[in-house]
C-alpha cells in the first residue's frame, strides 16, 4: 500500500502570493477611488444642471430669480435663510420647478469630517440642528434694492461677471468649502487630479460650469 504524501505551500511561497496580492490592491484600490471621485464630480455637474434647469423656470414665472442670504430678502428670522438649503427651497414651493433639491455629495462628506466652512447645513444658521438635504451654495447677484452687484465682486465667481445673474457652488473632492465671492477662492480642475483643491461653480444664465480667472 502507497502512502500518499501531502505537499503543503512553504514559507518563501506564501509570501510571495501575499506580496503580489497586496501590489495588486495598492493598483487597483486607488484606481477605485478615482473612478469614485470622478463619478461624483459627474453627478454634481449633473445635479447643477438640473438646478440651472428650474433656476431659469422660476425665472420666467417670477421675473428674478430667488433670493439669497443678503439682508433684506427675508423676514424676520435671516439668520435661518442664512443657511443654504432655505435659498433654494423657493424652487419646490409654493409652485414645484424642480421636485425635490439635490444634495451636493462631497458636502455630505465635508460636514461629518469637519471641513465644512462655518454651518450652513444648520437652520437657523450655524445654531440649529443639521438639515438635509446638504444643498449646494447659492447666491443672486440682484440686490434687495433691485440694482446688481458690481462685476467686480462676481469676478471671483465668474470668468464672465457681467453677463452671470445667479451662481451655484460645491464643496468639491477637497472637502474643503469656501464662501462664494471670495478672493482666494481657487476653481477645481480635475487635470491637477480628481482630489485636486477647489470648489466646483456653475453659473447663469446659460454659463455652466465656471469660475474665476486666475
Amino acid at each position: 500500500m502507497k502512502t500518499k504524501i501531502f505537499v503543503g505551500f512553504t514559507l518563501i511561497e506564501l509570501l510571495i502570493v501575499v506580496a503580489i496580492i497586496a501590489i495588486l490592491a495598492a493598483i487597483a484600490v486607488p484606481n477605485f477611488l478615482e473612478s469614485q471621485t470622478r463619478a461624483k464630480v459627474s453627478r454634481v455637474k449633473a445635479d447643477m444642471r438640473t438646478l440651472a434647469t428650474a433656476l431659469e423656470s422660476y425665472y420666467v414665472d417670477a421675473n428674478n430669480y430667488p433670493p439669497d442670504a443678503q439682508y433684506g430678502w427675508y423676514p424676520p428670522n435671516i439668520a435661518k435663510y442664512m443657511s443654504y438649503l432655505p435659498r433654494l427651497v423657493h424652487l419646490t414651493t409654493p409652485i414645484a420647478f424642480i421636485t425635490s433639491i439635490p444634495e451636493d455629495v462631497f458636502a455630505v462628506q465635508a460636514v461629518y469630517r469637519n471641513t465644512i466652512l462655518g454651518n450652513p447645513y444648520r437652520i437657523p444658521y450655524g445654531t440649529g440642528p443639521f438639515v438635509h438635504p446638504f444643498t449646494f451654495d447659492y447666491a443672486c447677484k440682484r440686490l434687495p434694492n433691485g440694482t446688481l452687484e458690481p462685476d467686480t465682486t462676481w469676478a471671483n465667481i465668474s470668468a464672465v461677471p457681467s453677463s452671470v445673474m445667479w451662481a451655484l457652488r460645491s464643496v468639491g473632492p477637497d472637502l474643503l468649502a469656501t464662501v462664494l465671492g471670495d478672493p482666494n477662492v481657487v476653481v477645481y480642475d480635475s487635470t491637477n487630479g480628481t482630489t485636486s483643491a477647489g470648489d466646483i461653480f456653475f453659473t447663469g444664465p446659460g454659463i455652466g460650469i465656471d469660475g474665476p480667472n486666475r
